[in-house]
């Protein structure tokens, strides 16, 4: 049974000892629930502990592995890079072949040659024709003026500041 469940099991354990304890009891059945309720309470306590133990390292093996997953990430980004270029090493050098054989030609089992195609080639830096441009606008909250404004004391419709409890592990 995984440790929050005894957990749980043994905190409503002392929920019943501390209702049992208000349904007035003689002395002797007081007593004999006090010493339970103590016991009951330093292994909730202790589970407790253990728990969030087990927790704390599930987390930073969470955290290690984003790690890793973070450099396997950009590993793959430089080894794409490298393939990417390599392409356009080997295209190059395919299409120096095709020049070279006048068109078309057969390697292997593989026939290599042209195609036609149309494309638009802009030098930005004289382009100048507004019918042709297309502008983006990206809207974003300011959230840092957004924070000093009410924090400051103003009312701002659909935002408010909310103060939020953070883990703290050390």
């Amino acid at each position: 049974m995984p440790l929050y469940k005894e957990v749980q099991q043994l905190n409503d354990e002392v929920m019943a000892l501390i209702e049992a304890l208000n349904n007035n009891p003689t002395p002797e059945e007081r007593q004999e629930l006090c010493d339970k309720l103590v016991a009951v309470a330093e292994a909730r306590d202790y589970m407790q502990e253990q728990n969030c133990e087990e927790i704390c390292k599930a987390r930073q093996n969470c955290i290690a592995d984003n790690d890793a997953i973070d450099a396997e990430i950009k590993r793959l980004m430089a080894k794409k890079t490298t393939n990417t270029r390599a392409i356009e090493f080997y295209e190059n050098e395919l299409m120096r072949a095709v020049e070279m054989h006048g068109g078309k030609f057969n390697a292997g089992t593989f026939t290599v040659g042209t195609r036609k195609s149309t494309v638009v080639v802009v030098d930005e830096t004289i382009f100048n024709d507004d019918r042709f441009k297309v502008t983006k606008t990206e809207v974003k909250i300011d959230k840092m003026a957004l924070k000093a404004a009410l924090k400051e004391g103003e009312t701002i419709e659909g935002a408010e500041l909310v103060d939020k409890q953070n883990i703290a592990i050390k």
